[in-house]
This record gives C-alpha cells, sequence and structure tokens, in this order.
C-alpha cells in the first residue's frame, strides 16, 4: 500500500510538471508574440493582465469546493479547457482573441494547479510530506527548465505557431492524465470530522497561513517578472530568443536543486530563517539583471534567483499545509491561488504604469523595494508563529 501512495504521490508531482511545462512554455511568449503584431505596451499589458482577473475571483470558492466536487474531477475539467486555449491560441491573430485565450487558459490552468497542490498536501503522513513537497517542487522546476528553453528554439526555428501547438500537446498529455489519476485518499481526521467550510478571513488571521499566502505572492510576483518582463528586457538589450530561453532555462534548472537539499534544510533552519535567506537571494533577479548586459553574470544570478524561488515554494506550501486541518485546504490552496493570481494581475499593471516613465533598470530595482517590504513583514510574521510551530515540516496535522 506504502509502495502504491508513492507512486501516486510522484504521478501526480509529474502531473505538476507537465501543467509548469505548459504554463512556461506560452507565459514568457505572449508579451513578445503580442509585440509581433503590433500591441501597445498597454495592450500588452491588459493581455497579461487578462489570464489573471477570472482566475483571482474563483480560486476561492473553487478552492472550497475541491472536497465536494473532487480534485480529480476538477483536475479533468482544468485539463480541457487549456486544450481550449490552445485552440485559441492558434486562431489568435489580434488582440482580442488572444484574450479570451488567456482567459480561457487561466480559468483552465486555475483548476489544474489548485487541485494537483490540494492532491500533494492530502495526508499529513509526518514522515514524508516535506519529502513529498520536495519532489512536487522539483517537478514543478522541471517543467520551468524545460518551458522556456523549449520555447526558445520552437520561436527561433518554427515561429509563434509551432509554440502554441506544442502548448495544445502538451495540454491533450494533461487530459489523458487526468483519467490516470484515482480519487486521493482520505486522511483520519477527515473521516471523523462533518464536511464544514472555514470562512477565508479566518484562515487568514491564522499567522502560518498568512506567512505562507505573502511568500507566495512574493514568489509569484517574481517568477512572473521573469517569465514576462525578464524577456522583454533582454530583447530590447539584443539578446535572440535562443538566448533568452536558454537564460530562463538556468533559472529553473537551478530549482531541481530543491529536491536534493529541502528536507535537509528544514532539520538545520527554522523556517523563518530559510525563508529570510530565500527572500535575499530571490531578490537578486531584481537587483543585479538590470543593471548588467553581462550574459554570465546574468546567467549566474539568475542561477541563484531560480534555487531560492523554488525554496520559497516548497516553504510557502508548507507552511500552508501545516497550518491548516484537511477540512481546510481547499479553501487555504484557494487562497494561495488568489495571491499567485493577484500576483499575475499586478505584475502587469505595475510595468504598464512605470514604463511609459522609468526605463526597465529603474521599474526593477523599484519592484525590489516594493516586495522587499512584503519580505520583511512576511519572515517577521512567521516568527511570531511561536518556536514550536516555526518548524512546522515536522509537526502533524
Amino acid at each position: 500500500m506504502g509502495e502504491r501512495k508513492k507512486e501516486e504521490w510522484l504521478f501526480i508531482s509529474i502531473c505538476c510538471g507537465l501543467y509548469w511545462f505548459a504554463h512556461s512554455l506560452t507565459r514568457p511568449v505572449i508579451a513578445l508574440y503580442g509585440l509581433s503584431f503590433g500591441a501597445s505596451e498597454l495592450q500588452i499589458g491588459l493581455i497579461l493582465a487578462i489570464y489573471a482577473v477570472v482566475p483571482l475571483l474563483l480560486a476561492i470558492p473553487i478552492g472550497g469546493y475541491i472536497k465536494k466536487v473532487g480534485a480529480e474531477v476538477l483536475f479533468r475539467w482544468g485539463a480541457w479547457l487549456m486544450c481550449i486555449s490552445a485552440i485559441l491560441y492558434l486562431l489568435s491573430m489580434e488582440v482580442s482573441i488572444l484574450i479570451v485565450a488567456q482567459i480561457v487558459a487561466g480559468i483552465g490552468q486555475l483548476f489544474v494547479w489548485l487541485t494537483v497542490q490540494v492532491m500533494i498536501t492530502g495526508e499529513a503522513a509526518k514522515p514524508s510530506k516535506a519529502k513529498r513537497i520536495a519532489t512536487f517542487s522539483f517537478y514543478m522546476a522541471l517543467g520551468q527548465l524545460l518551458g522556456p528553453v523549449t520555447a526558445g528554439f520552437s520561436l527561433e526555428w518554427a515561429g509563434y505557431f509551432s509554440v502554441f501547438l506544442l502548448y495544445g500537446v502538451i495540454c491533450v498529455v494533461i487530459m489523458f492524465a487526468g483519467y490516470r489519476i484515482q480519487k486521493i485518499h482520505v486522511d483520519k481526521e477527515s473521516a471523523v470530522q462533518p464536511e464544514r467550510r472555514t470562512p477565508a478571513f479566518a484562515l487568514v488571521r491564522n499567522k502560518g497561513v498568512a506567512a505562507g499566502l505573502v511568500a507566495s505572492f512574493v514568489m509569484l510576483f517574481i517568477v512572473d517578472t521573469r517569465m514576462s518582463y525578464v524577456p522583454l528586457y533582454l530583447e530590447v538589450n539584443d539578446f535572440n530568443y535562443l538566448q533568452i530561453g536558454i537564460l530562463l532555462t538556468i533559472a529553473s534548472a537551478a530549482g531541481l536543486l530543491v529536491k536534493a537539499v529541502y528536507e535537509r534544510l528544514t532539520k538545520v533552519w527554522s523556517m523563518s530563517t530559510i525563508l529570510m535567506w530565500s527572500f535575499f537571494f530571490s531578490m537578486l533577479l531584481l537587483m543585479v539583471v538590470p543593471i548588467t548586459q553581462n550574459i554570465i553574470l546574468i546567467s549566474a544570478v539568475l542561477a541563484v534567483s531560480g534555487f531560492s524561488l523554488a525554496i520559497n515554494q516548497s516553504v510557502s506550501m508548507s507552511l500552508i499545509s501545516e497550518h491548516t486541518t484537511s477540512q481546510e485546504r481547499g479553501t487555504a490552496f484557494g487562497l494561495r491561488l488568489l495571491m499567485n493570481r493577484a500576483a499575475q494581475l499586478l505584475n502587469p499593471m505595475y510595468f504598464s504604469l512605470v514604463l511609459p516613465f522609468l526605463s526597465y533598470t529603474l521599474s526593477f530595482l523599484l519592484l525590489g523595494l516594493i516586495l522587499s517590504v512584503f519580505a520583511l513583514f512576511t519572515v517577521n510574521l512567521l516568527k511570531r508563529v511561536g518556536k514550536q510551530d516555526d518548524n512546522v515540516v515536522q509537526v502533524d496535522v
């Protein structure tokens, strides 16, 4: 039975990797694609932001209904919507169709990403949870690694159509994988407690959950900047598509190390310490990349930042998982996804507002200062959770 569970966790982690492969394949390309048919900076900001608008409204309600509908069912719905979005991307020759494609993709990816997070944390198996989350983060980083470099090769030799076609193929694979996922096991706590839904505002008052939510927001803001605006900055500075794809892949490749070190880090350092250093090194992307055009230095900074962001991802999931009951987890991860989509909505809004007045360099540096305030708040909040709950990965639910 234990081996079977391990296989299930691994399969869910692979599905996570496929999701991030698809997401990372298109996310860096959308802004460049908009530029290719003459979209303005304001239109590009709208195209990128609209992806997150509807999911922003749906994240908490969908999270609350996961137990009622079934995570595996929502996963399949999301996969089908992703397939539809692929068709729309292939047909998009103007801004209006691209916006519709972004809306459908945003909803479909919301379902898939939310459900795999809930499934991977579905049981409170104390000895293996940190390892499960590390494996999950490993496949996430692997998907983020393969997406940009594949997009770079495809763009360089076959154009945008090939990128969207490949995205469609991956969506079909995810859809078939959805019918392989079995109903997730319910832990003992779920079996003895009546079905109830904890209000979202009550979960936010939980300091451990709140710290995980803000950490996730900061992480996604930086990741989305890396995927959407770093490519624009590099293109302005005469980097070609292949170079951009390779640089983004270096950032994701560094995240693969999370599987080897995360569980060990949780045994040596407190969560607040891990989070503090992961924030510090993640911010290097915003503070160093925009002041240099040296490809070696950019590669090094992206690698360090990519590894730190992967650690941050694992910490965020651990905090939310271990500070909630199984009844609360769907809503809690819905809140986490809400913060993620908020970051993806505010990111293009921020750049659309500041780029007409500031250079890319100053825009990145200002963003780094703003996010540093959120990072300091999060670390201080986590320190107040208490020494016993600080190292949360070792606490059973």
